[in-house]
């Protein structure tokens, strides 16, 4: 940005200004594409913009300024005749003041401000103009200023001493809070000129003055009408009240200078503590004076360029206020010596197409050894423009164009001055710099700029949005036409793009170029579901945190549009294997246009809702009047042991692939007949295993998981075998993928092993008790059971007790560890054939068949309490991979059923399944139907199909 040539001077007697403003225009030139201020500091910046405007009609080029609220009436002093366009005024405006045009829509730009309180000014001409005071910038990003036909305001300053009263010049006179300011004649009178009409906003003016002789009230409630002056009336100075000190000094002729050329010469005072100032006119006879209210050092400088004041500044210090006056050294003012002309022109070549020229700026600076100088001229939109500089001191300088000015930038041009001696043909040739927005287009979150020219080397051409930086993207496929900038920092609006190319340190705007930042669509939307539910995520566009959702199938909305804040949303009580639709809209404030996105998925076609039937053996199959005994499923695959009714007749094993409804079989020798209390089946990862008795000699046998590999173990014999004798009892058990062996042996005692599946060795410890209880029956009479949530392994067993009666007792053997003693954790009446046992959350769910009469009944045991609940026809039972309870009951009438049951053990869901009084083969009635695949979560009811094919009800019960 170029620092515009404004001075701003500091009241000080506590002059605190939040300001906006100037008085009777501005010097400098930009426009609305390259704005011109200071260099950045460090800090946080923001940005301003608008769109200037006059009966609501958009003005374009219309100068703008922006101030900082303390600097804004020093730019009214810098427009005052004596430092107008001076380097005076450069150099003591500093930081602080910005400047810029409109565009051909009237639209403004300043970016990169440092944040804080400001002024802003707006005007097409003397006659137009507008001001706004306590602009918070970093709060207020867009400003649209109206233009208002000016006025004037007048009035007059004086004081009366002795009965006199006398007419006060170069009292210092401003409008509070703005930049517009006068010093009062030799008469005592004052304009204030160009003034923005208030008299339809509402909003009254205070006017305020300064005077070395004294203090007055404020002037209130002042009107200002387009064109004409509004008369304030006298400003009557009293004697000051404060401690002050007044500082006198007056100017003295000196070589080609006469006395009466000693009046109304300007002159600054600056306080060097703080930099504030202060300014008036010296009277008819060079006479000047100030008054003070803060001791420190004080600096008094005349301003005027048609002479040579010598010294250039007289200083004073003041350790302390005495309410008189402190006399300043003379200032000698001598003719100043003419300096040489500098001219020539400026060749405008072609600019990119699209662009406007518009009037530019020549600066004129001191080389290495010259003394300080810097001027600056405008110049015209016109190719060739001429220029002109005067009154330029002999040396050496380089003259070139300011490429911030319009875009435009030169070579350096050396120009060497003589003294008295003009130079002239100083011609430059200037070349278009500046970048050209001609187009943009967006594509997710890239922004691309199409024009030129562009930087495509370091320092690459840079951009904002509305202020904001942008950050370069995808520079190795950059072009001088072409260039991209990430927007993902942008939320979704309207903005107004700008480029800025680098010169040296100086930064060359592009015109500006609206785009639409839009909203988009969610992306990556996945589901999961159950067989009645679907939970939908996706992520949210940038800057989105609220969507709504609809639900669809096929073209029927199912649920109404729902606002979702956040990124998921599940829909519960649907129709298992159904295929819906959700449709997510992204919603952003002020946003018209909502991208949506749909994705289909279904719910599971297997689960509670969903449960299915299907064939595992037909009936031809399975061995002519023999009995299943044995069903567990692993791995998905179903594993079936059946014996045959005939004595000697084997076992048949059946290994039935649920993927792809195949099978393959193997027979493991037996005694045939019906299945005993040594019959049992497991799967474990390292084979199949089965209890079974061969030539009247219990044994375990262990096959591979297709079947092949059979290798047996006595139960009886020892040292080849176990060694347990007389057995009655046995089961093998795969639990949490290890491998247990219970046993009734020796008449009396229950055992229970754990054995190494790859060699049916026993593990330590073992566990063994002595049961007072000789039990013999075709059903089991000890059982073990494992709870998989408490890691709990329990043992069932009838036992009698001291006081001889029998009893079926349950035992708990904590984290499943044979090693301990376990303790009794509930008795059930009577000796009971246990059918078969199941555990979870800490409660022990036993099928049995026994009392007095006997009949089916099952029991519910708590772990903890020892409190039961009685069951009952029940024949089997066990959990799903959600710990839901199901349960089979007792043969009875035409049918039986799989019952779904809650905690209280209430029916919730039922399966039935056809009871045949001559089926070609039998179900053993301690056979487990109820199998979880624990490596698949699938859920399996074996039972006998209508057609006598061996079935199963299945779900998966993961959820």
């Amino acid at each position: 940005m170029l620092k515009k040539p404004v001075i701003v001077l500091f009241c000080l007697v506590t002059l605190s200004l939040a300001i906006i403003g100037c008085g009777g225009g501005g010097g400098g030139t930009g426009s609305a594409s390259n704005p011109a201020g200071p260099t950045l500091t460090s800090g946080e910046t923001a940005s301003l913009s608008g769109t200037v405007l006059f009966d609501n009609t958009p003005t374009p080029f219309a100068t703008v300024n922006l101030y900082k609220s303390e600097k804004a009436h020093t730019a009214g002093m810098a427009q005052m005749p004596a430092l107008k366009g001076s380097l005076l005024a450069q150099q003591v405006i500093g930081d602080g003041a910005w400047s810029t045009t409109t565009n051909g829509e009237g639209v403004y730009n300043f970016t990169d401000i440092p944040v804080g309180q400001y002024t802003l000014i707006a005007m097409r001409d003397e006659n137009h103009q507008f001001v706004q005071t306590g602009v918070l910038l970093g709060q207020v990003t867009t400003l649209n200023p109206q233009l208002t036909p000016t006025g004037k305001i007048s009035g007059k300053v004086t004081q009366t001493i002795g009965g006199v009263t006398q007419n006060i010049s170069g009292a210092f006179v401003y409008i509070t809070g703005t930049s517009y300011i006068a010093l009062t004649n030799s008469d005592g009178n004052f304009t204030i000129n160009n003034v923005p009409s208030n008299s339809s906003s509402g909003t009254a003016y205070e006017i305020q003055v300064i005077s070395a002789f004294g203090d007055a009230s404020a002037k209130t409630g002042i009107t200002v009408r387009p064109g004409e002056t509004t008369n304030v009336g006298t400003f009557a100075l009293a004697a000051k009240t404060t401690a002050f000190q007044t500082l006198s000094g007056s100017l003295i002729a000196g070589t080609g200078v006469t006395a009466s050329e000693l009046g109304g010469i300007f002159v600054m005072l600056t306080r060097k503590e703080d930099n504030s100032l202060l300014g008036t006119n010296t009277d008819a006879s060079g006479n000047y004076a100030f008054s003070v209210t803060m001791p420190g050092n004080y600096v008094v400088t005349a301003v005027n360029t048609d002479y040579i004041f010598e010294p250039g500044s007289v200083m004073v210090t003041l350790n302390s206020l005495s309410n008189s006056t402190t006399n300043m050294a003379g200032i000698t003012l001598t003719t100043a010596k003419d300096g040489s002309n500098v001219s020539g022109t400026v060749t405008w070549g072609a600019p990119t197409s699209g662009w406007t020229i518009t009037e530019g700026e020549i600066i004129l600076q001191n080389q290495s050894g010259t003394p300080s100088f810097v001027a600056r001229r405008p110049v015209g939109a016109i190719s060739p423009a001429n220029f002109s500089f005067t009154r330029v001191p002999p040396g050496n300088y380089t003259l070139r164009v300011d490429p911030a000015s319009n875009g435009y930038q030169s070579n350096a041009l050396n120009v060497a001055v003589s003294s008295g001696v003009d130079v002239t043909g100083a011609n430059l040739s200037a070349t278009f710099y500046a970048p050209y927005i001609s187009t943009t287009s967006i594509t997710g979150n890239v922004l691309t700029l199409n024009g030129g020219p562009f930087q495509t080397a370091a320092p690459l051409t840079q951009a904002s949005a509305n202020g904001i930086n942008l950050t370069a993207t995808g520079t190795t496929s950059w072009t001088t036409s072409v260039c991209k900038f990430d927007i993902s920092n942008l939320p979704p609006g309207n903005y107004s793009v700008m480029a800025t190319n680098l010169s040296g340190t100086t930064k060359v705007n592009s015109n500006q170029k609206t785009f639409t930042r839009g909203l988009l669509p969610p992306t990556n939307i996945t589901a999961e579901s159950t067989d009645t539910s679907i939970t939908f995520t996706w992520n949210n566009a940038p800057f989105v945190s609220e969507v709504s959702v609809e639900l669809w199938q096929e073209t029927t909305q199912i649920v109404p549009p729902q606002n979702i804040a956040g990124s998921s949303h599940t829909y519960k009580n649907l129709r298992p294997g159904t295929e819906y639709s959700i449709t997510v809209i992204s919603h952003y404030p002020n946003q018209t246009i909502t991208p949506m996105a749909q994705y289909s998925f279904s719910t599971k076609s297997q689960g509670l809702n969903f449960i299915k039937a299907r064939t595992l053996l037909a009936e031809a199959d399975i061995p002519s009047n023999g009995t299943i005994f044995g069903f567990e499923v692993y791995n998905n695959k179903a594993y079936i042991a059946a014996t045959g009714m005939t004595t000697g007749a084997p076992i048949t094993l059946f290994a039935v692939d649920l993927t792809n409804n195949t099978h393959i079989s193997t027979t493991i020798s037996d005694d045939g007949m019906s299945p005993t209390a040594i019959h049992s089946l497991a799967v474990h990862s390292g084979g199949i295993f089965l209890t079974h008795v061969t030539s009247g000699a219990p044994m375990l046998t262990k096959l591979g998981l297709n079947l092949t590999g059979a290798t047996s173990k006595s139960l009886v014999t020892d040292p080849d075998g176990f060694g347990l004798g007389t057995v009655s009892t046995a089961s093998v058990r795969s639990f949490d993928n290890r491998l247990f062996l219970v046993a009734r042996y020796a008449s009396t005692y229950v055992c229970i092993y754990e054995l190494d599946p790859a060699n049916l060795a026993v593990k330590n410890p073992a566990f063994s008790m002595n049961t007072n209880k000789n039990y013999v029956d075709a059903g089991k009479s000890a059982e073990i059971a494992y709870d998989r949530s408490t890691n709990a392994l329990y043992l069932i067993c009838v036992e009698t007790p001291g006081d001889a009666i029998d009893v079926t007792v349950i035992r708990a053997f904590t984290n499943a560890d044979l090693s301990l003693s376990p303790p009794i954790i509930g008795t059930l009446e009577f000796s009971q054939r246990i059918l078969g046992a199941s555990a979870i959350d800490g409660k022990i769910n036993i099928a049995a068949y026994g009392g007095s009469p006997a009949y089916y009944n099952g029991y519910s045991v708590d772990s903890l309490s020892g409190y039961q609940r009685d069951l009952s026809s029940i024949l089997c039972l066990d959990y799903d991979a959600q710990g839901r309870v199901w349960i089979c009951t007792a043969p009875g009438g035409d049918y039986d059923y799989f019952h779904r049951v809650d905690q209280g053990l209430i029916f919730i869901q039922s399966l039935l399944h056809p009871d045949y009084a001559a089926p070609l083969y039998s179900l053993a009635e301690d056979l487990t139907r109820i199998r979880l695949d624990k490596t698949t979560g699938m859920m399996y009811m074996l039972h006998m199909a209508e057609n006598n094919d061996l079935a199963t009800y299945y779900y998966d019960s993961n959820y």
